[in-house]
């Protein structure tokens, strides 16, 4: 087992150096080139620090995303939410976030304290992250997580979002339903996956009626395309449109407002996740919202917790999801 002497004789400075730096004493004054040696002989001989947690100001974060996370808004107001909420909570305990796309994990400050994974990836992608952490304890924020016994993990409940939905269309007097969503990462379990428990759902409910489903890329030209292209091909009108995501319903109802069908009068549309975008569109959306920005807070403060030993097993948080009436259904 590598210990603090081990460190400080790698890098040719004391124990007790080694240690203040470690638990960022603000009292040490050290030049860079020392930190440095630090830090290189700390991945070097694969020392595993366990900081003292008097106070968790000073903590230094990165959070992993996906590169098209954070480029449009209207697309991703999702992870802009997130990302509102993990800022937010950083800045009350005085945590210096750092927001690092996958494709620069070799950029990785060699001083961070934990991480945050951002978004849904893949188990293999999952494994290239913790390579480059090097240990240093993690935390999932998002609806998949391939490695729930290894990572902490703050989710949304899959199958109540879907069930609220179909409920609100039901209880609304909508039967025939057409399902429009995005596409699943290969290698989603059936129980992540919004179109699983819709068609469950479908099935145990014989007032409802599924008329057909599309899946394609996410965003809202997503949406548009896909619903312009069920009515290129003059399929029937559905009562209700269940969308999985809400920018996808955003393009939904451009797309039958350009075909002069009128959202709600000729058919409802309902989406999910509870974003911003919601408010954008005309008539405003009806969706189930997911918190995303309470999820973005519970990550820093799980990842806080990790660090600082407080838990002796890995934990999920999983948020229940409401009903944000818009004027859609």
């Amino acid at each position: 087992m590598v210990t603090l002497n081990d460190v400080a004789k790698r890098a040719g400075v004391s124990k007790t150096t080694v240690s203040r730096m470690l638990n960022k004493d603000p009292s040490l004054s050290i030049t860079t080139a020392t930190k440095e040696r630090i830090w290189s002989a700390v991945k070097e001989l694969g020392y595993q620090h366990k900081r003292t947690c008097s106070a968790v100001s000073g903590y230094q974060i990165a959070i992993i995303h996906k590169e098209s996370h954070y480029q449009n808004q209207l697309d991703n107001a999702l992870y802009f939410a997130i990302r509102y909420g993990m800022e937010s909570m950083c800045h009350l305990e005085q945590i210096t976030p750092a927001f690092i796309p996958f494709s620069m994990l070799k950029s990785l400050p060699g001083n961070l304290d934990g991480i945050i994974i951002n978004g849904n990836f893949q188990a293999a992608q999952i494994e290239e992250i913790l390579g480059a952490a090097k240990g240093i304890p993690a935390v999932v924020v998002g609806r998949s997580n391939p490695a729930p016994e290894l990572l902490d993990w703050v989710t949304f409940d899959v199958r109540e979002t879907v069930w609220t939905a179909l409920d609100h269309l039901s209880e609304k007097g909508y039967k025939r339903i057409l399902y429009i969503g995005g596409r699943d990462l290969e290698g989603t379990p059936v129980w992540q996956k919004k179109i699983y428990h819709y068609h469950t759902y479908i099935r145990e409910h014989t007032d409802l009626l599924h008329i057909g489903e599309m899946e394609g890329d996410y965003g809202v030209q997503s949406g548009y395309r896909m619903m312009c292209g069920w009515l290129d091909a003059r399929k029937e009108i559905p009562d209700a449109i269940f969308v999985s995501h809400d920018p996808i319903a955003a393009g939904v109802i451009q797309a039958l407002s350009e075909y002069g069908i009128a959202v709600p009068e000729n058919t409802a549309v309902i989406g999910v996740n509870g974003d911003s975008i919601c408010r954008l569109t005309a008539p405003p959306l009806t969706s189930v919202s997911i918190h995303a920005e309470e999820m973005g807070r519970e990550a820093v403060i799980t990842l806080t917790e990790r660090i600082c030993n407080r838990q002796a097993v890995t934990k999920k948080v999983m948020f229940h999801t409401t009903l944000a009436l818009g004027q859609s259904t």
